[in-house]
């Protein structure tokens, strides 16, 4: 049977543990990226079978991803404002 990506997504959404492709859908991660990180070790992943087949829990993957915020502009509107004033 033949998913959409809507329906791929929605099932990859449900699930904990993830194969590579699932993360790829679910995050917008290219396959290149994603195994750099693995190769990396930039997160946990389970091997199966000793194969190159991956399984990656979806909240160490969210981990990782929360690690490295992008700051709002008023973030760092305010942020530069603090550095200003203490060194001024």
């Amino acid at each position: 049977m033949k998913y959409t990506a809507a329906e791929k997504v929605a099932m990859a959404a449900a699930k904990e543990i993830l194969t590579t492709e699932e993360v790829q859908l679910l995050y917008s991660i290219g396959k290149t990226s994603l195994m750099k990180l693995i190769e990396e070790r930039a997160f946990r992943v389970y091997r199966v079978n000793g194969t190159g087949n991956y399984r990656i829990k979806k909240s160490d993957i969210e981990e990782w991803l929360l690690r490295y915020p992008v700051e709002s502009q008023e973030a760092m509107a305010s942020q530069a404002a603090a550095y200003y004033k203490r060194n001024n």
